[in-house]
């Protein structure tokens, strides 16, 4: 199997992630924590699983998430592999009404 690419983002969040693997890295509010070891496994996880159903660099992806860590590790998971945009769940319901 062939080494998939590693974006720019992913590059500098690898560095950062190495300079200090046991630091914090997301936190919720009042609620779970990720280091930043634990953070860069998640974002390899989600990287092959977006590779794995077809997602590419460059291709687009709208991602309708909640606040929180894990709507967090959602946003950087999709954007170390494609661009994307993320939306609250409130301006996905106007876009699917066509009122935006």
């Amino acid at each position: 199997m062939a080494a998939l690419p590693i974006s720019p983002l992913e590059t500098a969040l690898l560095a950062w992630c190495a300079e200090n693997p046991a630091a914090p890295a997301l936190a919720a509010v009042g609620g779970p924590a990720l280091n930043r070891a634990e953070l860069c496994e998640l974002l390899a996880a989600g990287r092959r699983n977006l590779y794995r159903v077809g997602l590419d660099a460059g291709d687009r992806v709208a991602l309708v998430m909640p606040q929180g860590l894990d709507g967090a590790v959602a946003l950087l998971q999709a954007a170390v592999t494609c661009d994307v945009a993320a939306l609250q769940p409130a301006t996905a319901d106007l876009l699917r009404s066509g009122c935006a």
